[in-house]
């Protein structure tokens, strides 16, 4: 078996077209045109959600492109229509998945080949979900609901294996970064527009009901948040798209490179203007991770050329809030985060030690509250702040469950790095070169921010996953081959 087997050179046949891909868009326009004209919420259901959701059965290519773009906006639906149940909007989501998962399941039983899923990565993502479907029957849980809610998280994992098996061609992995990186285009834009125009009411009114102004309005300026559900999160979105372009450059040439940078700029800025502390420590970490994994020079001064020109931007508008931000973590009087982490160290290490099995999925921070309809249970860990992913992790599935996540995250991120190194062809293996970048990234910026469970990052990172495991296997082949003639 050869390296084309496994990314073919050649153009796949077409199974999803460009106007099919546009149906993502469907969703979101069929619910504000709902809210807008007062159409019957259950014909708009039967007119546009069913048929999309048997296109999905049908072709789970065009279901992971749905995927993708609607695990960016929903939060924004839910901005825009407060009245809606936010349930039934997460709910479709998982449905999306259920549906491609079943399709997948009919397919390896009709002749399919299971060992296309054999990678350095499916024993620790496997033992890991398995791991979070025990935990449902946590006896420390104060319900099993909270358990049942947690293995909405553990159902992204199917995201990694649709990637393995209906991603099996170079065309499509291209096809995929494009609507990926335009995605994170278009967000990075969006909060660009927040900044220049300013909040739309509906994002201004949820700001406030929500109590969210505490965190997102500092000394007089609004932290952008784009489409997603807090301003971290959206400057982890923006760095994820950055980062990929960087290694992507690596394999173009001429204007393409300079494109390609320059579409990393507005990213940057856009990061820029969260105001968040986590992006800027864990893109400054996963950039450093990949030059030193590449220890190219072109990524490197691609990279020094567009901080000096944000930073100079910066300097020269007279922008310092980010640094005065970036140094507030030094002052326990100006860091109202300060005491949680403290507070970590101090109350809840013991109890992590203490239970090594955790008190069940969901039982810690903000998730635990969505199960309790926002009433906290005297005893418990459900309402504390668990900025830390670690300590979330921790609290809710011991140190057990803690050893298995970081045993997945540091297998995925050696095995991109080894893809990195084994790889000839360009384009994948800048890919794995971008991918190995943003796991670190994610790694460092979970010990500030519980980014595996914020949308759309949730979904994205088992899709990475997906994408690590395929190109793994390329590598693997490619390791295994007799060497060929360049085409």
């Amino acid at each position: 078996m050869s390296v084309k087997a496994a990314l073919p050179t050649r153009k796949a046949p077409r199974q999803v077209t460009w106007w099919k891909v546009l149906l993502i868009c469907l969703p979101f326009v069929a619910v504000m045109a709902q809210a807008i004209s007062g159409f019957d919420r259950l014909k708009m259901v039967l007119l546009t959600i069913a048929p999309l959701m048997a296109a999905i059965f049908l072709n789970v290519e065009l279901g992971v492109y749905v995927l993708l773009g609607f695990s960016t906006v929903v939060v924004f639906i839910k901005r825009l229509m407060p009245n809606l149940d936010a349930n039934q909007i997460g709910l479709a989501l998982e449905g999306m998945l259920v549906l491609m998962g079943l399709r997948l399941v009919l397919d390896l039983a009709n002749g399919g080949n299971p060992r296309l899923f054999r990678t350095a990565i499916t024993l620790p993502l496997l033992v890991f979900c398995a791991y979070q479907v025990l935990e449902v029957l946590n006896p420390l849980a104060p319900s099993i609901k909270f358990g049942l809610y947690g293995l909405r998280d553990t159902l992204r994992a199917v995201g990694a294996l649709l990637v393995v098996y209906y991603f099996r061609s170079e065309h499509k992995l291209k096809r995929f970064m494009v609507f990926w990186l335009g995605l994170l285009t278009f967000e990075g834009l969006y909060g660009i527009f927040q900044h220049h125009h300013g909040l739309l009411n509906q994002e201004y009114n949820w700001l406030i009901e929500s109590g969210s102004w505490r965190t997102h309005i500092l000394n007089g300026y609004v932290r952008v948040f784009g489409t997603v559900g807090d301003a971290a999160t959206f400057g982890f979105i923006e760095i994820t798209g950055a980062l990929l372009l960087f290694a992507l450059a690596l394999s173009s040439k001429g204007w393409r490179v300079i494109a390609l940078l320059a579409l990393a700029a507005p990213m940057l800025y856009a990061m820029v203007l969260s105001y968040s502390r986590g992006p800027i420590v864990a893109v400054a970490a996963g950039l450093g991770a990949m030059l030193l994994l590449s220890r190219n020079w072109k990524l490197t001064m691609g990279a020094m050329l567009i901080g000096t020109l944000c930073l100079g931007g910066l300097a020269a508008a007279g922008q310092t809030r980010l640094l005065d931000r970036v140094m507030t973590a030094t002052k326990p009087g100006e860091d109202a985060s300060f005491q949680v982490r403290m507070g970590y160290i101090n109350d809840y290490l013991p109890r992590i030690v203490e239970r090594p099995f955790g008190s069940g999925l969901w039982t810690a921070g903000a998730s635990g509250l969505a199960v309790t309809g926002g009433e906290p249970i005297p005893g418990t860990t459900i309402g504390v702040p668990t900025d830390n992913n670690y300590f979330k992790y921790g609290l809710e599935m011991g140190w057990v469950g803690l050893t298995l996540f970081i045993w997945l995250i540091v297998a995925t991120a050696v095995s991109a790095a080894r893809t990195y190194t084994r790889l000839s062809r360009p384009f994948p293996k800048a890919l794995s070169l971008g991918l190995f970048g943003v796991f670190v990234c994610y790694a460092v910026g979970a010990l500030s921010n519980d980014i595996y469970v914020q949308k759309p990052l949730s979904e994205w990172f088992y899709l990475a996953i997906g994408l690590a495991m395929l190109l793994g296997q390329s590598a693997e082949l490619q390791r295994r081959s007799p060497p060929r003639r360049p085409l």
